[in-house]
């Protein structure tokens, strides 16, 4: 009897041991998962920064483009402008010589 209690007990502590080996295990599975769930919560926060970043070189450099093209549009309506005028002055010296 005493041997078969014996091997109940040494059954038991085997038991309790392994028990404790694989509580031990997923202790150390959890903090691995929340130390990746961390390193996820950084990378999206740094994609995101990137995503905001990205917006506003795309927004000042739509905003570049635009002033860019009003001067262009400033610049050809000013040389029209001149052209005509300088037109009109050779037009009215060319009456002027013919009656003269």
């Amino acid at each position: 009897l005493r041997a078969c209690q014996e091997q109940v007990d040494t059954a038991k502590h085997l038991q309790e041991a392994k028990l404790q080996e694989v509580e031990a295990q997923a202790m150390r599975m959890q903090r691995e998962l929340d130390s990746l769930r961390a390193k996820l919560a950084e990378e999206q926060a740094h994609a995101t920064r990137l995503e905001q970043a990205l917006h506003q070189m795309r927004v000042s450099h739509a905003r570049q483009i635009d002033q860019i093209r009003l001067e262009a549009d400033a610049d050809s309506t000013a040389a029209l402008m001149e052209a005509h005028t300088t037109a009109a002055q050779l037009r009215e010296q060319q009456l002027q010589q013919l009656r003269a």
